[in-house]
Formats: C-alpha cells, structure tokens, sequence
C-alpha cells in the first residue's frame, strides 16, 4: 500500500496471546510477534523505520492501539499480541485483528492511572516503572498496560490517560530512548487517604505534591 511517498505493509491476522506461544509474561508487555512472512514483505517495501505498527479490530476500527519492536518468529496467518491490547480491541482467540506500518511522534509526556496493584507493598514503583517500561515501545491513549513483577509475583496495571509529543496533546507516542516525563493520577483502587500516602506511594523518598492528586517523575 503506497500513501503519499510512503509504503505501508498491511494485512489481517488470526490472533492470540502469548499463552499460546508458553510466553505468558510477555502478556505484560507491549511485544507482538508476526509470521517471518511478514518480515519478509516488509523488507520489500520502503516502510519507515522504526517499525511501528497500528492494530485494529476490523469490526470496531474505533478500537485501536499501536506497538513497535515486533519478533517474526510467529505461526503463520497468525498474530501473537498482549492479553491487554485483546481486550482492548474486544478480541476472542482465533479472530481478526488488522495490522499496519505507520508512524507516531516521539514522546514527552505520559499522565497514568492505577489500576490493579498493591501500591503500597512496593518500595520504590518510580525505579521498577523505569525498568519495566522498557517492555514498551509505544503508549496510546486508553491502553490498560500492565508490569509483572518478578520478585513479587506480582501484577501492577495503570489505564494511559494522556499523552503528549514536542508538538503537544496527540493520540499514541513512540517512547524508546525518549526521555519521557510521567505523571500519575490517583490509584481508582487506592481508598481515600492524604495526599502526602499518595505520593509516596509512588516514591517512597520523595513527597512532593504537585496538587490534584498527581506525582510527576521520570522515565527513559
């Protein structure tokens, strides 16, 4: 497919999980995994690099998200996702998700909420964010990511509230070797408690209220 001056590599695959694959960590993470196939038409194609890709339900194309850094080592016709970004895109194991190259901005800035998580059980969830982030290539608006902590056995999960490139408020951001600012906004499980436990929820060192519930550190 040709836009413009750019070439773009599309095609439609039957999904799955990474449980399928006996990955079942890779769940958390932002890792899709495509047939060599793909690898193969792509390098035939003058597609922008990094790759990234857009994936989509073709019965709800409102339901999207993106992911970049992808392994072709997957069975053919078939697409390995994340459990998170199936649910997203409303997806059952063995149905249709789209996939296409595109291009997204790099990012600045991420606002984030928590989810699901014992909060107040980590000792430093700033530090782990940093490592764990790096399991993500993009971030897009109404992505429910997740982080499995090895040492804890442990799931962490924060909803993607906003995001921000160097030209502002946008869709979906590309985050690696970014130095990404990361806002936190009140944990929707954490029951009422001061402000000042919210922030060291967050950095158990540093309490610095920012006002409105929120802890802003960095990442990348």
């Amino acid at each position: 497919m040709i836009e413009g001056n750019v070439e773009r590599f599309y095609h439609v695959y039957r999904v799955q999980d990474w449980a399928f694959d006996g990955r079942q960590t890779l769940n958390h993470s932002g890792k899709i995994c495509l047939p060599e196939s793909a690898l193969g038409a792509i390098s035939e194609l003058a597609v922008p690099f990094p790759l990234i890709f857009r994936l989509w339900n073709p019965d709800k194309p409102h339901l999207f998200t993106y992911a970049g850094g992808p392994q072709f080592q997957g069975r053919a016709a078939h697409a390995t996702i994340p459990l998170w970004m199936m649910k997203k895109l409303e997806l059952e194991v063995h149905s249709v998700v789209s996939v296409e190259t595109t291009v997204l901005q790099k990012g600045t800035y991420v606002k984030l909420q928590g989810i699901l998580g014992d909060y107040g059980s980590l000792q430093d969830l700033r530090g782990l964010l940093e490592t764990k982030m790096k399991d993500y290539a993009t971030l897009c608006k109404g992505d429910v990511i997740s982080f499995y902590l090895e040492n804890l056995d442990q799931v962490i999960s924060f909803e993607v509230l906003e995001v921000r490139s160097e030209e502002g408020p946008t869709t979906a951001i590309w985050i690696v070797d970014e130095n990404l600012e990361v806002d936190f906004a009140r944990p929707v499980d954490l029951p009422e408690e001061s402000e000042e436990d919210i922030y060291l929820m967050y950095d158990k060192e540093m309490a610095d209220p920012l006002g409105e519930g929120e802890r802003r550190t960095k990442s990348g």
